[in-house]
C-alpha cells in the first residue's frame, strides 16, 4: 500500500465509525422513547380485623379452660368455680368464635391461600370478593378449599370432642363424689346460683392477651395441608363461613374497614340453636338441683357434653347422641326411688240371686 492511500483509508474507516456511533445512538434514542412496562404490583398483603382476631382468641380461651375443668372437686366451693367456668359464654359469640377461629386455621392452609394470590389488581380482587359476600359457597370452588375445609373441621370438631370427652368425666365424679359427705349438703342460694348462671350465659368469653398473641402469630405462618381426602361432610355453615372469611381476609377485605361486611358472614343459625337448647337443658337442671353432687352432674352433662355435641355437629363429625351408661363407684349410695305398691283389689261384690 502507497503512502498516498493510507489517508484515503483513515478517512474511509473514520466515517464508518461516525455512522456506527449514528446508528447506536438513534436505536438509543428510540429505546428511551418507549413505554416502560409497569411492574407487577406485590400480592395484597392478608387483612384480619382485630375485632375478629379478639373473637377468635376469646373462643380459643373458653374452650382451654372448660377442657382444663378437673374433676378434683373438694367442696361446695370448688363446685361453684368450675360451673361459673363452663357456662360463661353466650351461643351466638361462641359460634362467631368457633367460626373466626376457624377462619385462622383456614389463613394457614397454602394450597387455599395460594389461590387468592394470583389475582393481581385491586378490581379483581374486588370482583372475587363481592362474589362471596352474595354466595360464601363460591369459596369451594378454588383450590385447596376441600383440604382446608377438612383442617378446620378437624380441628373444631375436635375442640368440641375434648370438651366432651372431659364432661364425661366430670358426669362420672358426680356419682363418685357421693360418698363424701360435703357433696351430700344442699347448694346455698339456689335461685341466686340460676340466676347467676343466666347472666353469665348472656356475656361473649372472656379473652385474654395470651391467646391473641398465639393467633396472631399463627396467621404469619402457612403450611401444606395434610388432609389428603377431606370428607364431604366437612363442608358445613361453619366450616364455610369460616374459609369465606378467610378468603375475604387474603384478598384484602378482612381488615376492620371490612368487618360490617364480614360480620354478616358469620352466622349459623342451627349451631346457635344447638347451644341455646344446651343451656336450656343447663337451667331446668340447676332449677332442681339441690345437692352439690348433682351440680357437678349438671355441668358435665349440659355445660360440657351438650356443647361438645354442638361443636361436633356444627363440623360434620360423629356426634355420640346417646353417652355410655355411667358406672357407679363402689362407695356411691345411688338413689334408689322406692317402687310404687300395686293398689290391693277390692273383692267383687256378691250378686243377690233373683228371687
Amino acid at each position: 500500500m502507497t503512502n498516498n492511500n493510507r489517508p484515503r483509508l483513515a478517512a474511509t474507516i473514520a466515517g464508518l465509525a461516525l455512522v456506527v456511533v449514528a446508528i447506536s445512538g438513534s436505536e438509543s434514542s428510540a429505546k428511551s422513547k418507549q413505554p416502560k412496562p409497569e411492574p407487577t404490583p406485590p400480592p395484597r398483603a392478608i387483612s384480619v380485623s382485630t375485632q375478629l382476631i379478639q373473637e377468635a382468641a376469646a373462643y380459643s380461651a373458653y374452650m382451654t379452660r372448660t377442657t382444663a375443668i378437673s374433676p378434683g372437686f373438694t367442696d361446695g366451693a370448688s363446685v361453684a368455680r368450675s360451673l361459673a367456668t363452663g357456662v360463661a359464654y353466650e351461643p351466638n359469640a361462641m359460634v362467631r368464635g368457633a367460626m373466626a377461629y376457624g377462619a385462622v386455621v383456614a389463613l394457614q392452609d397454602k394450597a387455599f391461600m395460594d389461590a387468592f394470590k394470583s389475582y393481581k389488581s385491586e378490581q379483581q380482587r374486588q370482583e372475587v370478593a363481592f362474589a362471596i359476600l352474595r354466595n360464601p359457597y363460591y369459596v369451594t370452588a378454588f383450590p385447596g378449599a376441600a383440604s382446608a375445609g377438612a383442617t378446620v373441621a378437624d380441628v373444631i370438631g375436635g375442640q368440641g370432642r375434648a370438651v366432651y370427652d372431659q364432661g364425661k368425666v366430670i358426669k362420672q365424679s358426680a356419682y363418685d363424689i357421693q360418698h363424701a359427705a360435703w357433696s351430700k349438703g344442699e347448694v346455698a342460694d339456689r335461685a341466686g346460683r340460676l340466676a347467676a348462671t343466666k347472666t353469665a350465659s348472656s356475656a361473649p368469653p372472656m379473652s385474654d392477651s395470651a391467646a391473641v398473641a398465639r393467633l396472631q402469630e399463627a396467621m404469619t405462618t402457612t403450611r401444606a395441608s395434610t388432609m389428603m381426602s377431606p370428607a364431604p361432610s366437612a363442608n358445613t355453615t361453619l366450616v364455610n363461613r369460616s374459609l369465606a372469611v378467610a378468603a375475604l381476609a387474603a384478598l384484602g377485605h378482612g381488615d376492620d374497614a371490612h368487618f360490617n361486611e364480614i360480620s354478616g358472614l358469620m352466622a349459623d343459625p342451627g349451631g346457635v340453636t344447638c347451644m341455646k337448647l344446651a343451656k336450656l337443658n343447663l337451667y331446668q337442671c340447676l332449677a332442681v338441683a339441690k345437692p352439690h353432687y348433682e351440680d357437678v352432674f349438671c355441668l358435665g352433662e349440659h355445660v360440657m357434653m351438650d356443647t361438645g355435641r354442638c361443636l361436633m355437629k356444627a363440623t360434620g363429625a360423629v356426634v355420640p347422641e346417646t353417652p355410655p351408661k355411667m358406672q357407679m363407684s363402689a362407695t356411691a349410695r345411688p338413689y334408689n326411688p322406692v317402687a310404687k305398691r300395686p293398689t290391693a283389689k277390692k273383692p267383687a261384690a256378691k250378686k243377690l240371686a233373683a228371687k
